[in-house]
């Protein structure tokens, strides 16, 4: 008898009824870089479970029934190339047991993830306007243009790198020449950046700085309420002296009493000081101090102007001069006609003069 059961065990194992067959394999496939951990990825994730259903479904036991399917990703024993972050692949081994003890079948396939994308730069750089004071005062210059782009923190966009993220790495095309803030409006800085992940995959963005100019151009303290003068009064306005002093003032000011956030000092005054009203009045009441404003103009090369307002003071200070020579009055003493000739002769002789 025991014979007889050894031949049968032999024959039903030479027929194949006591092994697992396997009608459906594991396959490959493949899928983009969702992060360097693929429990990240949800196509890898999917590919393990469908794998597992399929051969699940189509496996059969040659002596009971499948009981188990397990796979070394799973189970924490599989490994993978470190070719990270621009490639992964992955051989994951499922093994089917069934409940007789047959020979477990196995089975396996490779997954591989690359990383084929550019970073996403959907929340990109835009353009920048800036004033003069803007960037020659609050460092709001090139360089400061560049790093908002290239920290990356979200102060000018951000991009992101879906495979590797926190490494992106930044280059731009400016040469370094610094923007011309002389001319007016100044030149714009056009700028093209070029993010790139460690695969070489890049994506470009192009911005521009534009540095605008619509504020005054400034004379120094202390010129502004300026008092020049006195002039002595001439009796006719003096209006030829004020102009003068007032050209003459103007000729006096050096590049350091003017200034602008552009235009430097020594183009400001080579654009010319203008006055209002030009020419400048003359006296007009020829009081005893009379004093006249003008207004001091300043351009820089944007056409902005600014001012500041002196003042020309015309004094009399001389005492008045009698022309001619007095006629002498005789008259006869205690004559009663006296003061009416004394009158007469007064006013005669003042209308004389």
């Amino acid at each position: 008898m025991k014979k007889l059961f050894t031949l049968l065990f032999l024959s039903l194992s030479i027929f194949g009824f006591g092994q697992i067959t396997l009608d459906q394999t594991a396959v490959d496939d493949s899928s983009e870089c969702q992060g360097q951990d693929p429990e990240t990825n949800s196509d890898f994730q999917d590919w393990i479970t469908d794998n597992t259903d399929n051969i699940l479904d189509d496996a059969m036991s040659g002596c009971g029934n499948i009981t188990t399917i397990t796979d070394d990703f799973t189970d924490g024993s599989v490994s993978f190339n470190d070719n990270a972050p621009c490639s992964f692949d992955i051989t994951v081994t499922w093994t089917v047991s069934d409940d007789c003890g047959s020979t477990p079948e196995t089975t396996s396939a490779t997954f591989t993830i690359d990383d084929t994308t550019a970073p996403d730069w959907s929340s990109g750089p835009s353009d920048v306007e800036v004033t003069c004071d803007d960037y020659n005062n609050a460092g709001m210059d090139e360089a400061w243009f560049i790093a908002q782009v290239e920290n990356n923190n979200g102060d000018n966009g951000e991009a992101i790198d879906a495979c590797d993220p926190g490494n992106e790495i930044f280059s731009n095309d400016w040469d370094g020449t610094p923007i011309d803030v002389s001319v007016c409006p100044p030149p714009p800085l056009t700028v093209t950046f070029t993010v790139e992940d460690a695969c070489g995959n890049s994506v470009s963005e192009t911005i521009t700085l534009t540095i605008t100019d619509d504020e005054s151009p400034e004379f120094a303290g202390g010129i502004d309420g300026t008092t020049l003068g006195p002039i002595e009064c001439d009796g006719t306005g003096n209006a030829t002296d004020v102009e003068s002093a007032v050209l003459n003032f103007i000729a006096g000011l050096s590049a350091s009493d003017v200034s602008d956030d552009c235009t430097s000092g020594a183009d400001l005054l080579a654009n010319g000081i203008t006055f209002s009203p030009d020419p400048p009045p003359g006296g007009t009441t020829f009081d005893c101090t009379e004093t006249i404003s003008v207004d001091l103009v300043l351009m820089d090369n944007c056409g902005n102007t600014g001012t500041a307002t002196i003042e020309v003071v015309i004094e009399d200070t001389t005492d008045p001069v009698v022309a001619g020579a007095i006629n002498p009055l005789l008259i006869e003493c205690n004559d009663p006609a006296n003061n009416g000739i004394i009158t007469a002769y007064i006013a005669a002789e003042a209308q004389a003069l």
